[in-house]
């Protein structure tokens, strides 16, 4: 799989480079004052409350939520009481209790092996609506930590307690890791290494921490203070502070105006994953810190430069390349929209994330299809659509971006859309399933990665019990077969998860007739 990312790096790389010059300007004016006081959302609707309200209940606007508040925000999950704690398992087998304490919301996580050194916390904070996440504030650290489970509310299945870097809490046995051991690991989710720069407006670092196992952490910053907690205006705009005196358009960003090659800097930040530019430490964990920063060469554990939009992105951030469907280049980890559009050929016409996407409203800025048509215009045609597929009221997306994007560290499977734009065949799916077949085999190398998921998964036992909600995304997900235009409604042409016999092959033999078939009907 490692030979197989080469290729899709450097053409990335290439791709952005070419997306991103050494200095971003805009079209009219050059000078942009990029830095400054940021003034929050609510100042900005003073003037341009139209576009305020288009975005005040999207999932930006409501991603991250301080619990005891003005705003009353409340935990929707099935949470015990005082007098009446409730228990729930994690997808993954460990046990976490829940209750109250007067008004507040608490957890304890439980050592499987011993009772003694059960972990019990203060809810401060949730994130995200369609899952929950659940934050803990430790002002003696001042750090808001990620706790390692979360809940869905799915209307088809029920309710789900998942989890969320669980491997960091619990050992394989059940048991937490040794004290100094769960301490760091504990420092690796604070919200304000890997999550704040993006989920929450106007954060900085006031100073940098240098751990020995584990790399630059945050030390001193202003996340719970002065931060707006959510992705506010000034985060795709710019601090405000000197706009809002001046009411001059020269004192504030917008993306429009910048040049083409830099207009989805804004989404760009954070929908893919990085780390800093001039930070390498090459025998540590590259993953903790998350933050688009420049260091200071004379001053490294100093404040930094945090990126606003206006700025060279390229200059702050360098992206991990994200994990692929195995033995292919198409990529199965999320963040990885923005190196899926550039290596298509919608990215290489000049199609950006916002050419789709209203990034005030959130939504595609036509209906599916109607947005598909504006360019595509050869494929309104009645052959091409076919009457089958418009009485199930298939759309462009359901065969040209299939769900196939989730976390690694998230116990949901796919929950985002391809943005590849490839038509995927039964064909792809074949073969990516004939490449996953020599690694369940007998005779397989006991040392090769692939080899050792297969071992994982059938040790587990549990992976396919629930196709949504795995017990681990990491090693569950890594036998799935690659999804094609047409294995969303054509199941019984698809194989069965972690089966990799000739009846589930000779299912991939009926698709690939099957989309034969339709080529040779839209294609007369």
């Amino acid at each position: 799989m490692k030979t197989a990312m080469k290729p899709v790096l450097l053409l990335f790389i290439a791709l952005l480079a070419l997306a991103l010059p050494a200095t971003a300007t805009t079209k009219a004016d050059k000078e942009v004052n990029l830095r400054g006081d940021f003034v929050g959302s609510d100042e900005c609707a003073k003037c341009h409350q139209s576009v305020y309200d288009e975005w005040k209940d999207t999932r930006h606007a409501t991603v991250l939520r301080k619990l005891y508040t003005k705003e009353n925000h409340r935990i929707e999950a099935p949470w015990g009481t005082e007098k009446e704690p409730k228990t729930a398992t994690l997808v993954s087998g460990q046990k976490i209790t829940t209750f109250m304490k007067g008004d507040k919301y608490w957890v304890t996580m439980h050592d499987a092996k011993d009772p003694s050194r059960d972990i019990s916390r203060r809810i401060d904070a949730v994130g995200y609506k369609s899952q929950t996440n659940f934050m803990s504030w430790d002002e003696e650290n001042n750090s808001l930590s990620y706790l390692p489970f979360t809940y869905w509310r799915d209307d088809n299945t029920g309710e789900h307690w998942g989890n969320f870097f669980y491997f960091l809490y619990w050992q394989p046995d059940g048991s937490f890791f040794p004290e100094e051991k769960l301490k760091d690991n504990i420092n690796f989710l604070g919200y304000e290494n890997r999550c704040a720069d993006c989920h929450v407006t106007g954060f900085y670092a006031k100073s940098w921490e240098e751990l020995p196992d584990i790399g630059r952490v945050v030390d001193e910053h202003n996340l719970w203070t002065t931060t707006e907690f959510r992705i506010g205006c000034e985060k795709c705009h710019g601090p405000g502070g000197t706009h809002v005196k001046s009411l001059n358009r020269k004192d504030i960003v917008n993306p429009e105006n910048l040049a083409e090659e830099n207009q989805a800097d804004d989404c760009h930040q954070c929908h893919q994953s990085g780390y800093s530019s001039n930070y390498t430490a090459p025998h540590l964990n590259p993953y903790i810190n998350e933050n688009a920063v420049i260091f200071d060469e004379d001053n490294p554990l100093g404040p930094g430069d945090h990126f606003n939009v206006g700025e060279n992105l390229e200059d702050y951030y360098t992206s991990f390349l994200r994990y692929q469907w195995a033995g292919t280049e198409y990529f199965q980890q999320g963040k990885s929209s923005a190196m899926q559009l550039a290596s298509s050929k919608h990215g290489k016409a000049g199609i950006n994330c916002k050419t789709c996407h209203d990034p005030h409203t959130q939504k595609t800025r036509k209906l599916t299809n109607d947005l598909c048509l504006d360019c595509h215009t050869d494929k309104g045609t009645a052959e091409h659509q076919m009457e089958a597929h418009k009485m199930m009221d298939v759309s462009c997306v359901d065969c040209h971006m299939p769900f196939m994007i989730g976390s690694r560290v998230r116990s949901v499977r796919y929950d985002n859309r391809s943005h590849h734009f490839d038509v995927l065949t039964p064909t792809d799916s074949l073969e990516q399933f004939d490449y996953l077949k020599q690694f369940t085999e007998p005779d397989a190398d006991p040392e090769n990665r692939q080899t050792k998921f297969w071992q994982k998964i059938n040790e587990n036992g549990a992976c396919y019990d629930s196709w949504k909600y795995p017990s681990n995304m990491f090693w569950c997900t890594s036998f799935d077969v690659l999804p094609n235009a047409c294995s969303s409604c054509h199941h019984s042409e698809f194989p069965l998860p972690g089966k990799f016999d000739d009846e589930q092959r000779n299912k991939l033999l009926r698709g690939q007739e099957r989309y034969n078939k339709f080529l040779k009907a839209t294609t007369k």
